[in-house]
């Protein structure tokens, strides 16, 4: 799957769909998983 947000500016809140959030809240979920792992 593309991701719908390479290469898009966000500046404020209202620039993002409801995808666009709920991916932004999904990547930074993995992210803190991940980093939780490597300690």
């Amino acid at each position: 799957m593309a991701n719908p947000l390479y290469q898009k500016h966000i500046i404020s809140i209202n620039d993002l769909s409801r995808d666009d959030l709920n991916l932004v809240l999904a990547t930074a979920a993995k992210l803190k998983a991940t980093r939780s792992r490597s300690y």
